[in-house]
């Protein structure tokens, strides 16, 4: 399930995205596998439950540094004229810029189509995120 976020990303950033669900994972299983109320949907859904942790982990990582650099791209552009900006070895232009707004546009519909709020995703702790996970799993009746 995991190819489909990380199939035409860089090797590297691939890597570094199975490895933070691997590492995730069986953490997130544990409470899963409990029998705290705290968890009970993330039982019950355990492959949708998966999906949106890996949804969480390809946002943090690829969504919002993609999100930020669209933003201070605007912000060098407006002031000094700049058209392009160097990111490693990539040079990120007005129209990187474009299409990167245009994903995160599309994400947005997808995640208010289905009431995801951004903060489930932007977790910094498993367990708050299984629990606000099994909150929403509880309260849109999946």
């Amino acid at each position: 399930m995991i190819k489909i976020f990380t199939q035409n990303l860089p090797l590297q950033l691939s890597l570094q995205i199975q490895g933070l669900y691997e590492s995730y994972l069986p953490i997130f299983k544990s409470y899963a596998d409990s029998n705290s109320i705290h968890y009970f949907e993330i039982k019950n859904n355990f492959d949708i439950s998966c999906f949106v942790l890996i949804l969480a982990i390809f946002y943090k990582t690829v969504v919002i540094p993609l999100k930020e650099g669209g933003l201070c791209f605007n912000n060098f552009q407006d002031k000094d004229m700049i058209s392009k900006i160097q990111i490693g070895k990539y040079l990120f232009s007005d129209n990187d810029r474009g299409k990167i707004q245009s994903m995160y546009s599309e994400l947005q519909v997808v995640l208010e189509r289905y009431h995801i709020p951004e903060y489930m995703l932007l977790f910094s702790d498993i367990k708050d995120f299984a629990r606000n996970l099994n909150s929403y799993l509880s309260n849109n009746n999946v």
